[in-house]
């Protein structure tokens, strides 16, 4: 597959536009599991509650009878002419950080220290 999107940013955003996630290297669908979707979300929540940031990685490879090697992109917000949605998301990574508002210093310095 020549092209893909890939994209990056806060994890609960980018796992909103996800319709597979991988957990231990096996793809799971999100679409038909709320209860999945559910489980995901609540381990970022647990995290960002630590006081980390999740980032969110995902990739949608585009079939190549769609968007051959030649294809002229445009990357231009208002005129995309390739999808941005239905990614994979391959990773959420959590990245220690100082605590975010709210969120118990007490617990981050446990976790840090």
């Amino acid at each position: 597959c020549p092209h893909a999107v890939y994209l990056k940013g806060a994890a609960e955003r980018i796992l909103a536009r996800c319709d597979r996630v991988m957990i231990d290297g096996k793809e799971f669908p999100l679409d038909d599991d709320e209860d999945r979707r559910g489980l995901v979300n609540d381990h970022l929540d647990a995290m960002m509650e630590k006081g980390r940031r999740c980032l969110g990685f995902a990739v949608q490879r585009l079939p190549v009878h769609l968007y051959p090697l030649d294809y002229q992109f445009n990357t231009k917000l208002a005129k995309l002419n390739f999808p941005m949605g239905e990614a994979h998301e391959d990773a959420s990574y959590t990245v220690p950080d100082a605590p975010a508002p709210g969120a118990d210093a007490a617990d981050y310095l446990k976790t840090h220290a």
